[in-house]
């Protein structure tokens, strides 16, 4: 396999295979909007498994997740070798500690995993992921911006000093502290594209909500496809917990039977394959982001 697949860690690291562009092409029907519930905090699991869901990623990358599925040891060589856990096992698939078949979003947190949106803790014994816990702000920014591909992850020596917007107007004082060095050009691309909203505070460091999630989520569908009808206030039901079961063939195993399974599902052989033609990786670091 040729392509390359990006993976999270403190050094950018590169696998076998390459992340097409989610930008282009996604299908989300006529209309998509949710105003969400301003006094629910979302936690990580919850939070990743609308980003799957929303964005389409199953069926996006279904090729791509396949491939990856049926070659196993060098998708996830350059994974297993950062984390602590020493369970990871691909039949079936096993990333984290706290992450098995019965999760409710097992399916949703490796799909994410594979396409390097997100990672366990990797500075914590067994490198968990920590599905329970909430999502902060900045961190579902990165999650949000990363899946159609709007922004791709940068690691401290990759940057420039035109990475760093010079007059945000945010006074949160963690977005100039020394661990949050990628804050604020994941903030000044946000606001550039009306992702966010320009204020005094953004939070980053705080739970994001799900009214915040989903609003984010909303816009960056209006960026990253603008051919999507959005009516706002409009609501939109939740993800459920299968997590994309009703994606035959991308949520279940690969063409190779012996494959392990994202979530379970029996492959449906009349799922056409994905373009995986388009350049895009996607990095992140799970120290300093989801």
């Amino acid at each position: 396999m040729t392509r390359k697949i990006f993976l999270t860690c403190a050094l950018v690291v590169s696998l076998f295979v390459h992340i097409p562009s989610a930008a282009a092409g996604i299908v989300f029907g006529d209309v998509f909007t949710a105003p969400g519930n301003p006094q629910k905090e979302l936690t990580r699991g919850e939070a990743v498994s609308i980003v799957v869901d929303r964005f389409s990623l199953k069926k996006k990358f279904g090729s791509f997740i396949r491939d990856c599925l049926g070659h196993p040891d060098e998708c996830f060589f350059v994974f297993s070798g950062m984390s602590d856990y020493d369970g990871i096992q691909f039949s079936p698939l096993i990333l984290y500690p706290d992450v098995f078949p019965a999760h409710p979003y097992y399916g949703a947190i490796n799909t994410a995993t594979i396409l390097g949106l997100v990672h366990g803790f990797l500075g914590e014994q067994n490198s968990p992921f920590h599905s329970e816990i909430n999502m902060t702000k900045i961190q579902a920014l990165k999650v949000i911006l990363g899946a159609p591909d709007l922004m791709k992850w940068k690691d401290k020596f990759e940057m420039t000093d035109a990475d760093y917007p010079k007059n945000l107007p945010f006074t949160d004082p963690e977005i100039n502290s020394a661990d949050a060095w990628w804050y604020s050009r994941y903030l000044g691309f946000a606001l550039e594209k009306a992702i966010i909203d320009s204020g005094t505070t953004f939070g980053p460091d705080l739970a994001v909500t799900e009214a915040e999630f989903y609003d984010m989520v909303t816009r960056t569908l209006a960026v990253s496809t603008p051919d999507v009808v959005i009516t706002p206030g409009t609501a939109v039901d939740a993800p459920t917990p299968a997590d994309g079961a009703d994606m035959p063939g991308i949520s279940g195993a690969p063409s190779d039977a012996t494959a392990p399974s994202i979530d379970g599902a029996q492959p449906d052989s009349t799922t056409p394959d994905v373009d995986l033609t388009t350049d895009g990786s996607q990095v992140s670091n799970e120290n300093v982001g989801p």
